[in-house]
């Protein structure tokens, strides 16, 4: 983290670890992988925003929107808020209209918010849509730069903000059918995501082809020990409820861990499937525009590494190429698993967080892991990081019994009806090395992110 004054992210994360006695966007797809077979992964499950759009005077125009906002539609009155470098005035009540420039998009939209703004809009300097962070208590989506440039013959106009009949063709995180009802995903994936802003694609190869399982969200619930106001990486898993059961579909078997403990004990091969990045990350990330993502599936072959020595190595890690006053060791807790190849090379990366990390056992595949975070992506002398399903088994079979607020809570229920979004005028930005490998574009800016 920079010198200046620390996020809530990571005070939490820091503290967390601390108290432990530890030394502790985009999305991306499978880095040095290979291209999935059809039907190859049928419980694999896309996480996809619903296609939506700005509606003005009867014209629509294409929009995303950013990491880390509240997905849900807005309308008001359009204000023009410039690049918003400081407060935008008169702006209370109204919809923000901002150009790209030199400040980050937290600080853009936090700048509409003081004035009183109730969502912004911000569009590129260059051509095509843009995808980045901006942790922020109310909406933001980007447009282009012709959309922008359309969009200021329409200040002071009304303007909304919502879903299209369209399907999706990309993802912004990964998930595995486990049965019934569910799907399991990475907590960070859905922590600021509504139920009825995102849909699902169960078993399809490639999103823009393969349509057949397409499902609503019903409900969407966190475990009861992933704090959602610090963004953490512990406890990374969440529960996804569909608003009707599949049929024909074969879920993914949860392993346990005598499986996974001896699979960890011979570094036994594994599978991580996602739509993410396939360009390695080091730790220098910058905000801007990536490669868009992939429609299709891809799967990479990595090895189970035990946790004492993962600890090691990311020890080693950090003290070679992060400042070490920030960090804690022992990053990786009882409930995270530790894969990859220490040669680099190969991994998951940004927008496959939530997706699965298999382990082929007697002809059957099995789930031992979720993507969940690491340094860079595939980077050498490091590995990646994934919750580990078995600590949870115990839980993930309550809901499985429909015993779902045993141990999830549905993120409506879990924040009165609100979701918790960065409130903190600081900022608010990963640390440079925590890449989450959740959202389908590259949006951290710093070194310790999320995939």
């Amino acid at each position: 983290m920079h010198k200046q004054k620390a996020s809530t992210l990571f005070i939490g994360l820091l503290s967390f670890l601390f108290l432990q006695s530890a030394v502790a966007n985009i999305t991306p797809r499978i880095i040095g992988g290979e291209e999935s077979a059809k039907n190859e992964w049928p419980f694999m499950t896309a996480l996809m925003y619903k296609e939506s759009g700005i509606t003005v005077s009867d014209q629509t125009f294409s929009a995303a929107y950013l990491q880390g906002v509240p997905t849900k539609n807005f309308s008001g009155v359009l204000a023009d808020c410039g690049p918003a470098f400081d407060t935008c005035a008169n702006v209370s009540g109204k919809v923000c209209l901002i150009k790209r420039g030199t400040n980050t998009f937290e600080e853009k939209i936090r700048n509409c918010r003081k004035g009183g703004g109730i969502a912004a809009i911000i569009f590129n300097h260059d051509p095509g849509i843009f995808f980045g962070l901006a942790n922020n208590s109310i909406p933001a989506v980007s447009v282009s730069k012709d959309t922008g440039g359309a969009l200021f013959s329409f200040i002071d106009h009304n303007v909304r903000f919502g879903f299209l009949d369209e399907i999706p063709t990309r993802s912004f995180c990964g998930g595995s059918y486990i049965g019934g009802r569910w799907v399991l995903t990475a907590a960070h994936c859905v922590e600021n995501v509504t139920a009825d802003s995102i849909i699902l694609n169960i078993g399809g190869q490639n999103l823009e082809t393969d349509q057949e399982n397409i499902f609503n969200v019903r409900d969407i619930a966190i475990h009861r020990d992933h704090p959602l106001d610090i963004d953490s990486v512990f406890s990374d898993i969440a529960v996804i409820e569909l608003s009707t059961e599949p049929e024909g579909i074969t879920p993914v078997e949860l392993a346990d861990e005598t499986l996974l403990s001896l699979a960890i004990e011979n570094n036994a091969k594994v599978s991580a499937i996602g739509r993410g990045l396939k360009t390695p990350l080091g730790l220098d990330i910058t905000e801007g525009s990536l490669e868009p993502p992939d429609p299709a599936l891809y799967d990479v072959e990595l090895s189970l590494e035990e946790s004492e020595t993962c600890n090691q190595i990311m020890d080693d890690y950090v003290a070679a190429n992060i400042d070490q006053s920030e960090f804690h060791s022992k990053l990786v807790t009882d409930d995270m698993l530790c894969a990859g190849n220490i040669e680099g090379g190969v991994g998951s990366c940004k927008g496959d967080s939530g997706g699965p990390l298999i382990l082929k056992a007697a002809d059957k595949n099995y789930l031992v892991g979720i993507t969940s975070w690491g340094f860079g992506c595939a980077q050498a002398d490091v590995y990646g990081v994934y919750t580990r399903v078995p600590f949870f088994k115990n839980s993930i079979n309550s809901v499985l019994e429909d015993n779902l607020q045993v141990t999830f809570l549905s993120t409506a229920n879990r924040n009165n009806g609100e979701i918790i979004t960065d409130e903190d005028d600081s900022g608010g930005n990963l640390h440079p090395g925590l890449l989450f490998m959740g959202l389908i574009y590259l949006l951290a800016f710093r070194r310790f992110h999320k995939k």
